[in-house]
């Protein structure tokens, strides 16, 4: 029995020994971390121009639609062609929004060439080949149902179009047709 006392001592020794060295030699606990939020993302910046009463850069915040813009450039101007502008479209840092007057229609919200549309209805709109829809593209002058769906299924194998000219290689759009629907689409 006393062999027998002697070993559990012994063991409870050596226990409490590597006890001892592990809590030693274990690595000093460093400053707790402090988990802080995300930052707010601070205001962007947009540009606008054109057909509004104070044209200027105006800090917008994140998730901003144009109209937000029009009101920010204290409203639209009675020359202003609003139908030609979409004032629900989301806004991104450094975008420029150009309102064209009244029978002027922009090749595209950055400001690109405006081109003066005659004998062109008040509710005339560009089409956007990356965004339009089956409907919408059967607008377009010489491009029918099939035309349009062509152009959808390009889109979406191939992927956005950069250029208007890139509708030329679609299946069954040549020159004829491209230049019919020329003055009436954009890519953006």
């Amino acid at each position: 029995m006393k062999k027998f006392q002697e070993v559990i001592l012994g063991g409870l020794v050596v226990i409490l020994a590597a006890a001892l060295i592990h809590w030693l030699a274990r690595p000093e606990r460093g400053v707790p971390l402090e988990v802080l939020p995300p930052p707010t993302p601070g205001p962007m910046m947009v540009y606008i121009t054109g057909e509004v009463s104070h044209p200027g850069v105006y800090p917008l915040p994140q998730g901003s639609r144009v109209n937000d813009a029009v009101i920010a450039a204290g409203g639209l101007t009675e020359k202003a062609n609003s139908i030609a502008i979409n004032l629900a479209e989301k806004l991104r840092d450094g975008q420029k929004i150009v309102i064209p007057t009244k029978g002027i229609i922009t090749a595209g919200e950055t400001g690109g060439d405006q081109i003066q549309v005659e004998n062109f209805s008040e509710s005339a709109i560009l089409i956007n080949l990356n965004t339009a829809t089956q409907f919408e593209l059967e607008k377009l002058p010489g491009i029918g149902s099939e035309k349009a769906s062509q152009i959808i299924d390009y889109r979406e194998e191939k992927g956005p179009f950069i250029k208007i000219e890139d509708v030329l290689k679609v299946p069954g759009i040549g020159d004829q047709i491209f230049e019919q629907i020329k003055p009436f689409i954009v890519v953006e």
